[in-house]
């Protein structure tokens, strides 16, 4: 079996894979530890009875913050469809003295209603609503306990919108169910947040109905002789009586013996609505599905130095887009005092808040990340209590926002920290202690090192904590993606790379640790040409591969080649000459024994220059099956996400691609074909992304002209249309 294991030498992660025809296919097991770690990482569940604590827990906690959320939900009323009062209009069915029960609150007889055909019509006014709503935008659930995540979903109702309908020019959203279908009991109406209702945190509140029930009691809603009794003696004879009559159970303006008879009908016995005090624990997911990074802007040392600022028309074109999030690159370190208590400039902060008003406004959800903290990555000891510092204040100010504004600990976390893989992990377990603090709910989004690259999974073990994200970054080959990009190097990565599909190269997240050797990615082959003498072509994997005893690959030269096997300490474990003929051949390396390794070399064993043959094949081999390590292009980007899926679902935490994008340089069909393979590749495998980024030279928008980069727009967001 092949596995990845912990740096530390703990089997944390142990997950056998096999890579045949770019499918991931998990054919092993996973560990005692990594099964104890899922238990501790399982999500709480808040239940009734966990107290006034458990209510604030579910809710992300109290706290004041100087840019708390007002919600755009300004209206939730129950109308009383069909009713006498509907013959107007539904508007004057409003049932005036109910109002809507909301999640972790304690009901009461104001929550419920009485009415023969149940729940027909609810209302929701909603400020500037972005389109028409549908059922998407909602979801209705029916029960009569306190977990309503347990209760099943409810009928759909019809759903229109009346703009400008509602309370202060607000836009009214009716729902409307068929007479009875939701009766006796609760209906719980969660209004999703997203960039059409502009709701950022959903919205989450009940109804509740009691055929027959005479509000006799503020303890129970039963329906029993009592209320039969009081319809009898309050009719009304010839007289009317309004709507909020506690007897009309019709609403046909009358208290008479049809009343009578509906409570009579109606006796709950020991089946009755009860008053719930429902909590709803937070969704277990992400809460969001394709964004884009606002790069080039906050993280440079002043907004402005890089060519771009943050303009209010950014937010509109990305809900114009179709995208539900932004993540918010933010260089708090250019704006922070060097000297204790390390204080953050107001009118920066003041900057940070303008926009996350202008993302929730417009119900996109929002990532608020520390980028650029090159002082921390340099050296994590000298650094620790400024860093935690500036955290303690950005925790503290924003902990009053809705849950859809994330934190991001630490962009791509690197040289020092790669160095002494422990520094990161105190590291991210203090900064992760400093947020709980005031924000005990909010999700927080962390990072494998090697600067969140996705082939470093295998290496991360996160913190025990129920709301974390892990943040991944793709920016494979880097060769294609950065070409042209001057701060990598000097000089820089040689323009004129494409990248194409269907050719093969190495396999996913596999690094060329070669040297003087140049690599040829071609249609059926890998092209290999060795520029001097005892050159080689070197596989490096990210984490260690156990339990492998073989190497096989297949040439079409004859050559003197040294195939060289090493441990993860890089210490030789064994080498062997093998002279290849003429011709395609594969030739095979026994390992002698089940070892671990962590990478593998094909060296020229001569003082000359080699021409370029094609390597068609490169595989390992065990007991458990092979691992191939070149692939072409595409399966290369699969298996990377088929991999990251696999970890996400063994540590029960969720993966996030917090970046990736290629370099403007590149030629834009190449661009555009690698775009959409990773795009597709994340959401098959259920992976939200953020693109990097919006406008400049990986931008999918053009500033200055105004408008969409259209061919990359539609590589992220295929059904935008111009």
């Amino acid at each position: 079996m092949f596995v990845s294991q912990q740096r530390s030498g703990t089997s944390i992660l142990s997950l056998t894979i096999r890579v045949s025809l770019g499918l991931v296919v998990l054919i092993g097991v996973v560990a005692n530890e990594c099964q104890a770690l899922q238990k501790q990482r399982a999500t709480a569940v808040v239940k009734k009875g966990a107290g006034t604590a458990a209510k604030i827990f579910a809710k992300g906690g109290g706290g004041e913050s100087s840019n708390s959320y007002t919600s755009p939900v300004v209206g939730k009323y129950l109308f009383y469809g069909g009713s006498s009062f509907a013959a107007a209009s539904d508007d004057a069915a409003i049932a005036t003295d109910k109002t809507a029960l909301d999640d972790g609150d304690d009901a009461t007889n104001a929550n419920y209603s009485s009415y023969v055909h149940g729940i027909n019509g609810v209302f929701i006014d909603i400020q500037s609503i972005n389109g028409e709503v549908d059922a998407d935008d909602f979801e209705f659930r029916v029960g009569n306990d306190d977990s309503p995540e347990d209760w099943p979903l409810a009928p759909a109702p019809t759903i229109t919108t009346d703009f400008g309908g509602g309370v202060g020019g607000s836009d009214r959203v009716k729902l409307v169910w068929p007479n009875g279908s939701i009766a006796k009991t609760w209906l719980q109406i969660r209004v999703r947040g997203n960039t059409t209702t502009r709701v950022a945190d959903d919205e989450i509140f009940y109804f509740g109905n009691a055929v027959g029930e005479a509000l006799d009691s503020a303890s129970n809603a039963r329906v029993n002789l009592i209320d039969v009794g009081l319809a009898r003696a309050n009719q009304s004879g010839f007289g009317s009586v309004p709507i909020d009559s506690a007897y009309d159970f019709n609403r046909d303006g009358r208290v008479n013996l049809v009343d009578v008879g509906l409570a009579r009908a109606n006796q709950s016995g020991f089946s009755s609505v009860e008053l719930i005090s429902p909590v709803t624990p937070a969704l277990q997911e992400i809460g969001f599905n394709r964004g884009v990074n606002f790069g080039n802007m906050l993280e440079a040392p002043n907004e402005g130095d890089w060519g771009l600022t943050v303009e209010e028309r950014f937010f509109n074109r990305v809900v114009e887009a179709g995208f539900d999030h932004v993540r918010l690159p933010i260089s708090w370190t250019t704006h922070a005092s060097q000297n204790a208590p390390y204080t953050v400039d107001s009118t920066y902060f003041d900057r940070i808040d303008w926009c996350i008003e202008q993302a929730l406004d417009r119900g996109l959800k929002l990532i608020v990340n520390v980028h650029h903290y090159n002082e921390l990555n340099d050296d994590p000891v000298a650094e620790e209590a400024r860093a935690l510092a500036i955290w303690n204040q950005i925790a503290t100010r924003y902990q009053a926002e809705p849950g859809t504004v994330y934190f991001e600990v630490l962009n791509e976390p690197h040289g020092a920290f790669d160095a002494n893989p422990q520094l990161w992990d105190d590291y991210l377990s203090a900064a992760l202690a400093v947020i709980r603090t005031t924000n005990p709910t909010r999700k927080v989004l962390v990072g494998p090192l090697g600067y969140n690259s996705i082939g470093q999974l295998p290496n991360f073990d996160p913190p025990v904590d129920d709301n974390l994200i892990a943040s991944v970054h793709y920016y494979s080959p880097f060769l294609f993606t950065h070409q042209g990009a001057t701060w990598v190097g000097d000089p820089p990565p040689p323009t004129g790379v494409e990248w194409v599909n269907d050719r093969l190269g190495f396999a996913s997240e596999w690094q060329s640790w070669s040297w003087d050797t140049t690599i040829t990615p071609k249609i059926g082959a890998v092209e290999i040409e060795y520029t001097g003498a005892w050159a080689g072509l070197r596989f490096r994997s990210p984490a260690p591969v156990s339990d492998v005893n073989s190497f096989s690959f297949t040439v079409d030269k004859a050559m003197t080649l040294n195939i060289i096997w090493r441990a993860p300490d890089e210490t030789e474990l064994g080498n062997e000459v093998i002279n290849t003929s003429a011709g395609t051949q594969t030739y095979t390396v026994d390992f002698g024994a089940n070892v671990t390794v962590i990478d593998i070399g094909i060296q020229n064993l001569t003082a000359n220059p080699v021409a370029p043959y094609d390597l068609t094949t490169a595989e390992l081999s065990g007991p458990s099956g092979s691992l191939t390590l070149i692939e072409t292009e595409e399966e290369a980007v699969n298996n990377s996400f088929a991999f990251a899926a696999l970890w996400s679902q063994t540590f029960n935490i969720p993966i996030h691609l917090g970046e990736f994008g290629a370099y403007e340089p590149g030629d834009i069909n190449s661009r555009v074909r690698w775009t959409t393979t990773v795009r597709e590749a994340a959401e098959a495998n259920n992976i939200p992304f953020s693109y990097w980024e919006f406008g400049a030279g990986f931008g999918i928008f053009n500033p200055s002209a105004d408008q969409w980069r259209l061919q990359l727009l539609q590589s992220l967001i295929p059904e935008f249309a111009n």
